[in-house]
């Protein structure tokens, strides 16, 4: 044990000089005698090119060698790996075996994933119910995808009775961590008025701070609100700025919307131009604006 917590001072250089050497070395022999955590660390350096040569040949034999001892943390990893086909070939089955091992221990990243299996089908039955059951089991021991996912599942009515309370209520949990999916739904539910008294201004607050780090979703809502004058100034230059940044990453609805934006300004070549992005995707909407652009 002292020799995995010494390999991890050389590391991050905690009262001792940065050594990769050494901490390599350390680690690797703490691993060879056995202590799981070593095992399940170095298998992780490797996976991740940390300090050594990325190899995920190695990451499975270490991590795999974590799990004969039934250690939950690293029974998640491999089933991540599984999951990839990284190191391994790819089997949902077998991913889902080490997700729910995991899952029986409690480590609610496992719970997580086990969730999305369910959710999507993926190497197990699909079920609503199973998703809901094990997201919420992580949800509670506060991770955060786990959270807007169980949201998610609340606002839609999937594996459990809709109620649009419930879903504001795990979405703002994971949106006060700073998770940037979160805090679209929840710029969403205020829009609408979702589970939530109607407020354009806490839509413009938390569209923003998931704008900014990059959801589409909330770069369309927050360009429109910019646009209509919604909780927030109207600002053209704003509107079209957020649009565009939702619709060169291929958001249907932001495509749409910034060809009749366009249009508005009678800029016909750009707004054929984002109909025709749209159209692609097969909006309707866009077709039907692309054929009467053309026809003109």
């Amino acid at each position: 044990m002292s020799k995995y917590y010494l390999s991890h001072m050389y590391q991050k250089g905690l009262g001792v000089p940065i050594s990769n050497e050494k901490s390599l070395q350390l680690l690797y022999e703490s691993a060879s005698h056995g202590f799981v955590h070593s095992q399940l660390h170095l298998g992780l350096r490797y996976k991740n090119g940390e300090g050594i040569e990325q190899s995920n040949e190695k990451a499975f034999e270490w991590i795999e060698k974590a799990v004969e001892q039934d250690y939950a943390q690293a029974q998640n990893h491999l089933g991540i790996l599984y999951l990839k086909g990284k190191g391994i070939y790819q089997s949902y089955d077998k991913a889902c075996e080490c997700f729910q091992k995991a899952a029986n221990q409690n480590n609610k990243c496992a719970q997580y994933n086990l969730g999305l299996r369910y959710k999507n089908g993926q190497g197990i039955e699909q079920s609503y119910e199973k998703a809901f059951e094990f997201f919420q089991k992580s949800a509670n021991q506060d991770h955060i995808q786990a959270q807007t996912e169980l949201g998610i599942m609340f606002y839609h009515g999937q594996g459990v009775e809709q109620s649009l309370e419930k879903a504001f209520e795990w979405f703002e949990k994971s949106a006060v961590q700073g998770y940037a999916q979160a805090q679209s739904y929840l710029g969403l539910l205020y829009a609408k008025g979702h589970g939530i008294k109607l407020s354009y201004e806490k839509a413009c607050e938390w569209c923003q701070k998931s704008a900014i780090q990059g959801i589409p979703e909330a770069q369309f809502l927050l360009g429109n609100l910019y646009y209509c004058g919604k909780g927030v100034a109207k600002s053209k230059e704003n509107a079209f700025y957020w649009m565009e940044m939702a619709a060169v990453k291929g958001y249907t609805q932001a495509q749409f919307m910034l060809g009749r934006m366009y249009e508005r300004e009678n800029l016909m070549e750009k707004a054929l131009d984002w109909y025709l992005k749209a159209a692609n995707q097969l909006s309707k909407d866009a077709q039907q604006a692309v054929l009467r652009l053309l026809n003109h």
